[in-house]
């Protein structure tokens, strides 16, 4: 798998606020080297989202006995993408802020 084409896939056509994506930077021969963040950040430029996305143009395994890629990926509106680990493998989880109930914003008197 290619994590920039992956963090591409998920945003789809939404609208990029900032991301912040470690990955855990584990060699074929089991060795770690360091691992690196890449952060995206509020008001990023066109120069900023390609060194952001060049440094995540790496190819993963998806499915190995660990995870590998973690962060957030902020959107505008309020809503997330989040990176989870179930134990077998590594996926986005899009979230939204809940749409506050009727019920309670009644309750905000002027």
């Amino acid at each position: 798998m290619n994590c920039k084409e992956e963090i591409l896939l998920e945003v789809g056509g939404r609208e990029l606020l900032c991301a912040e994506i470690k990955y855990r930077n584990r060699h074929w021969d089991n060795y770690y080297y360091p691992d690196k963040t890449v952060i995206l950040p509020i008001r990023f430029t066109d120069t900023d989202l390609c060194r952001f996305l060049d440094e995540l143009d790496f190819e993963y395994y998806s499915a190995c006995s660990y995870q590998q890629i973690f962060g957030v990926i902020w959107y505008t509106g309020g809503s997330w993408s989040e990176r989870e680990y179930d134990g077998l493998s590594e996926y986005w989880t899009y979230r939204s802020s809940p749409v506050i109930p009727t019920s309670i914003r009644c309750w905000y008197k002027t």
